[in-house]
């Protein structure tokens, strides 16, 4: 068998590859062209371990050292370097957060639901993408926070990942379906095998949306 990716680093408390789900592994920050953090839900090393600990279990890991630099998270995602610190979504606290190499932790902003992709404007506006309600919000660099974009005209699901360019575009993913209930009702593999498609939405620097990527 033939794969287009090669593994080049695994958390130190999994004990090997495998076609499995044991921590959750969910996000990755680059450092200097480099990957260099990344954020899982718990310390499992059992496939499906992670569940029972989505809440109070999440690290943050920098790959270079192995070393932890931040637990008792719930659920962080989106990690993202930006100006000396790792910033990252803390999904079930409904917070962003960030760290500082050193594990000085510090919330950055609280809001109703559950965030997720992160990323910044040219001016220094976080972009934050609030998943149940299907909508990127901004908080200016004053301080306001307003929403940006809404996408659920171009979502079937909630709404996830986010990449911002150098620009200001923000490219949004989203499930295109109910994960949980798909796999409480036919299992991870088969929904992995057989699910729906979805589009990736382009927020235009103004707020517009349009697909990047339709769904088939």
């Amino acid at each position: 068998v033939k794969y287009n990716f090669r593994p080049i680093w695994k958390p130190p408390f999994v004990s090997r590859y495998a076609a499995e789900d044991r921590c959750h592994l969910n996000g990755l920050a680059m450092h200097n062209g480099e990957p260099a953090y990344v954020t899982c839900v718990a310390k499992s090393d059992v496939n499906e371990g992670w569940r029972e600990h989505r809440h109070d279990g999440g690290l943050v890991i920098d790959v270079r050292s192995n070393e932890i630099i931040c637990t008792g998270l719930s659920m962080p995602h989106s990690p993202r370097w930006h100006q000396g610190r790792l910033w990252f979504s803390d999904f079930y606290a409904h917070r962003i957060c960030s760290v500082s190499l050193d594990g000085d932790l510090r919330t950055e902003l609280e809001l109703e639901g559950r965030p997720s992709g992160l990323g910044w404007m040219p001016d220094g506006s976080l972009l934050v993408v609030r998943m149940e309600l299907r909508q990127v919000w901004r908080r200016w660099p004053d301080g306001r926070f307003e929403l940006h974009a809404d996408l659920t005209n171009h979502s079937a699901h909630l709404c996830n990942d986010m990449v911002v360019d150098g620009v200001g575009r923000a490219y949004v993913g989203n499930f295109g379906f109910d994960l949980d209930a798909e796999i409480h009702a036919r299992g991870p593999e088969s929904v992995i095998a057989d699910h729906p498609r979805t589009c990736l939405a382009l927020v235009q620097a103004d707020g517009s949306v349009c697909d990047a990527a339709p769904g088939e």
